[in-house]
């Protein structure tokens, strides 16, 4: 009776995450819409003093951590069995997937280079190392990272710090555990490239918060009311509550709230929400101009 059962309980449980996906990105889109509409007049005053030298140089920053990010590949691949992949092919996959990013669902980047390496003869339990080590590692040095700013800039009196110091401990302990469960379950790492790995993922996330500084920063009206140190701590620390939340696509709607209610500046809470959500453009801007130069250098090449 139980093994009749789990399966339609796993198909039920996947039809809801599915919905859950579709229906909460309208929503939130419709939120930030509306909270940006009833802030336009506030909006537009911060948006005339822009600055648009840091918008530029928060979008070539955005374009370079996917070169570091082939080399956590490598090193997830390695720490996985797997040494039959490049960086140049690990590079490759990585943008020549960009702009799986922006399908509904929000993991088509991740599946289609799984399908790459795939098709590299990487067989399917080592892409579900490699699956799950890319996640665990990407929201856990993010958490890490943001966390220990935020309970830095907080202290142990707010309730935002008390938070970061519990997700800051509980990170640690996950990247310590998470080798010993991989073991537990069959799957042996090799703990050098693992290590290896997340060494790679602080300078990716340190780069992907100082593109959200040089965003932020754009605004003078309210950029300079608080440190760019909290400002990309809290990038961190919102990204990484976004991705856990399995029920929005790249944590859309749940990143920008967290932000908004973090930060103390002039701006209420919606306005800010709004304003963040602006650093998708950047992103989106970023990703084509990159898949695009990336296409004519590889088309030039394989014409010579």
């Amino acid at each position: 009776m139980f093994d009749d059962s789990l399966p339609k309980l796993t198909k039920y449980l996947e039809a809801t995450l599915t919905w859950s996906k579709r229906l909460f990105t309208p929503v939130a889109l419709l939120f930030l819409l509306l909270a940006g509409w009833q802030s336009r007049f506030v909006l537009a005053t911060v948006l005339a003093t822009a600055k648009p030298g840091y918008l530029v140089l928060a979008t070539l920053l955005l374009m370079t951590p996917h070169f570091i990010s082939a080399m956590a590949t490598l090193r997830i691949l390695k720490a996985s069995g797997v040494s039959s992949i490049s960086y140049q092919f690990a590079l490759q996959t990585q943008i020549n997937r960009l702009l799986a990013r922006y399908l509904p669902g929000g993991v088509w980047h991740t599946v289609g280079r799984m399908m790459d390496f795939h098709a590299q003869g990487v067989n399917s339990s080592e892409l579900t190392k490699i699956f799950l080590l890319e996640n665990i590692l990407a929201i856990a040095v993010s958490f890490l990272l943001g966390s220990l700013g935020i309970w830095y800039f907080r202290g142990l009196t707010d309730g935002w710090g008390q938070l970061a110091a519990w997700l800051t401990l509980g990170n640690l302990l996950g990247l310590a555990v998470t080798p010993l469960l991989l073991k537990k379950w069959g799957e042996a790492l090799q703990i050098k490239f693992y290590l290896q790995a997340i060494g790679w993922f602080v300078p990716i996330w340190l780069l992907f918060a100082a593109s959200f500084v040089c965003y932020f920063s754009a605004f003078p009206m309210i950029s300079g009311e608080i440190s760019v140190l909290e400002v990309g701590s809290t990038y961190l620390f919102s990204w990484a509550v976004g991705l856990i939340m399995i029920f929005a696509p790249q944590g859309i709607g749940v990143f920008e709230v967290v932000v908004g209610h973090i930060l103390n500046v002039s701006l209420s809470a919606a306005s800010l929400a709004a304003l963040i959500a602006g650093f998708r453009i950047v992103s989106l801007v970023a990703d084509v101009t990159l898949w695009g130069i990336f296409r004519i250098f590889w088309s030039g090449r394989s014409n010579h």
